[in-house]
């Protein structure tokens, strides 16, 4: 089974991976500013990826064969990496195709707490006592006076 992998880029936005099942990544998002977003752009990968009308084929610049994904209004969802030939592109999309509906989503983005921690109670908080106030030292004739 496939999963969607969501990671915070160095600009905070957050963007989700689709993995395939041997973990090669075979889809990445564009960039969200709120993780609502981002799993709104994961349920849009789940939506289109079985309808091959959503899935927009270029030639880059060096060569290579790459995909994007669309969603309903036409915006890009995600984009695959490079393929060197256009068989591997189409098994990069069928990868697309067999992951997206039932991949689980795994959040990076959330604090991990050990369990140790997780599991203990808050102690509360220490107070410091009251500063002692400072005593007078008494001469030692004085002290003599008082013992006797």
């Amino acid at each position: 089974m496939g999963k969607y992998v969501i990671t915070t880029r160095k600009n905070g936005e957050f963007q989700f991976v689709l993995k395939s099942t041997n973990g090669r990544t075979i889809l990445v998002s564009e960039g969200y500013k709120t993780k609502a977003n981002t799993n709104k752009g994961i349920e849009s990968v789940r939506k289109h990826a079985h309808a091959t009308a959503k899935f927009d084929l270029f030639t880059a610049k060096n060569g290579e064969y790459y995909f994007n994904v669309r969603a309903s209004n036409g915006q890009i969802i995600g984009s695959s990496e490079g393929y060197n030939s256009l068989s591997s592109r189409s098994k990069g999309m069928n990868s697309v195709r067999q992951n997206a509906a039932d991949a689980i989503v795994v959040d990076l983005t959330v604090e991990k707490v050990p369990a140790s921690k997780a599991a203990a109670p808050k102690a509360k908080a220490k107070t410091k006592p009251a500063a002692a106030k400072p005593v007078a030292k008494a001469s030692s004739a004085k002290a003599e006076k008082k013992s006797k």
